[in-house]
């Protein structure tokens, strides 16, 4: 079946809108409409206090409806709104940065700025470093464990034979 311009125009305006009914793209939207600069997904990560593979997910819909575009500069990928004149998403985008004023959103702007101070020129050098450090940490901060602990490896069951690359090492 054949579209013609305003059916083509008309879906591509119902998949934009269910894209924005998410409120992790909302966020993304509003974050990226208030800064003046491309962000990395692990800038968008600390300002949003998301996992990075959410992050991703939610850019990938909304490049996908035209949302956003994605420029990489070595191995960052930095993302922006779409530049496209469009008298939906123009007007859209101006309603989502100025007139959204959820504390959320607030939030989000405010670790964002502390987020782009570590940016060394335009580029974000940090990754994702900190944050592992962070994760790895047992709740009361004092000391790092590993995921696989003595007690969490798996002993040999009693009769059961060592595959050949266990013999040969024992």
């Amino acid at each position: 079946m054949a579209y013609d311009k305003f059916q083509l125009k008309r879906i591509t305006s119902i998949k934009m809108f269910k894209a924005l009914s998410e409120e992790n793209r909302l966020r993304i939207i509003k974050l990226l409409g208030g800064c003046r600069t491309s962000l990395c997904v692990c800038e968008m990560v600390e300002a949003l206090n998301l996992p990075q593979y959410l992050i991703s997910k939610q850019l990938n819909i909304l490049k996908e409806v035209g949302l956003v575009q994605c420029a990489k500069k070595g191995k960052w990928a930095y993302y922006s709104l779409s530049r496209q004149k469009d008298p939906i998403r123009t007007p859209l985008f101006k309603f989502i940065t100025k007139d959204l004023k959820d504390p959320k959103f607030i939030e989000d702007q405010e670790n964002l700025k502390a987020r782009l101070s570590l940016r060394e020129g335009d580029c974000c050098v940090i990754g994702f470093k900190k944050r592992k450090k962070e994760r790895m940490r047992k709740p009361n901060g004092n000391e790092s464990f590993s995921l696989h602990s003595p007690s969490s490896r798996r002993t040999p069951t009693p009769g059961r034979k060592k595959p050949k690359a266990e013999e040969e090492i024992s």
